[in-house]
């Protein structure tokens, strides 16, 4: 029964997975990582010993933007510059 289970959760995964990868669907987040990826620019140049903090922070934005409609606090520092 265990099995069964374990075996649909991974099935339901791939299929997600296999919507959000194709071809068709990574060119609808190119917008957004080119925007997301001029913001990070921006900060580079103005802190740029603070790199790690910018791509973290360029990360859960690009994922929380995936995944959550709305981002998390943590993120939305990322919304503009």
């Amino acid at each position: 029964m265990q099995a069964e289970r374990s075996d649909d959760r991974w099935r339901q995964a791939r299929r997600v997975l296999d919507r959000g990868l194709r071809p068709g669907a990574t060119a609808s987040y190119r917008p957004i990582i080119r925007a997301r990826t001029h913001v990070l620019l921006s900060r580079l140049l103005e802190n740029p010993h603070q790199w790690e903090d910018h791509i973290d922070l360029l990360v859960g934005f690009l994922i929380d933007s995936h995944y959550v409609p709305e981002t998390s606090d943590k993120c939305s520092a990322f919304k503009g510059s």
